[in-house]
């Protein structure tokens, strides 16, 4: 759905639509009954509407407000030339974003555990 025309937002790549590449990754944020916010990346690809009732949807183009400017994450990858063909970039990018997200001291086993799903 969020790659449909009525949402326009293709950052999220469908590519083995089984859940396996991580080129689809996005970030859903869930207020708890405590009040505080949890962060988890999915597979778009595996999510369906019902899934995300009631919690806040992050694209790889919801990381700014203004399209024209880079997420510092996303500039780091591109300063450091990170990318191959770019086409998985996005999934990447959200990965890293969710694990900012939930740690911003990340240990090197949580950064492997973030990028686990995300094949390039």
């Amino acid at each position: 759905y969020i790659r449909s025309n009525a949402c326009g937002l293709t950052g999220a790549k469908l590519v083995c639509g089984e859940g396996g590449c991580g080129a689809c990754t996005v970030l859903v944020t869930e207020r708890k009954r405590d009040g505080k916010l949890e962060h988890k990346t999915i597979n778009a690809c595996m999510a369906t509407i019902g899934d995300l009732d009631g919690k806040h949807l992050t694209t790889v183009e919801g990381l700014t407000k203004a399209r024209k400017q880079l997420h510092p994450i996303q500039q780091a990858l591109a300063d450091s030339h990170g990318t191959q063909c770019g086409y998985c970039t996005p999934g990447i990018v959200m990965a890293m974003y969710g694990l900012w997200m939930t740690s911003k001291e990340p240990k090197v086993s949580e950064l492997e555990h973030a990028m686990d799903g995300n094949l390039c």
